[in-house]
């Protein structure tokens, strides 16, 4: 996971692209549940994942829903950009 202000300065980059010439469409995806507090600008939307961790044998677990699998979380992931139209 990487920390919130990779978040801030991902949506600070997010913004100087809308204002840009280019003005394009932008998701962030994010595993910090804190980047939906942020104000996103105009054009630009955040879907947040579960986090994932990775164990000492190089699996990847949910770091907080240990109730479910990584295929589970992955799965549910690819769900969630299908309903949403994400790509």
């Amino acid at each position: 996971m990487v920390g919130f202000g990779h978040v801030r300065r991902n949506v600070s980059i997010a913004h100087a692209l809308r204002v840009s010439a280019l003005q394009p469409a932008i998701v962030l995806i994010a595993e910090a549940w804190q980047a939906g507090a942020l104000p996103m600008p105009p054009g630009v939307d955040c879907v947040t994942l579960p986090a994932l961790r990775r164990e000492a044998d190089g699996a990847y677990n949910p770091r907080f829903l240990l109730d479910l699998s990584e295929g589970d979380v992955i799965t549910s992931a690819a769900r969630d950009r299908e309903r949403h139209g994400s790509v």
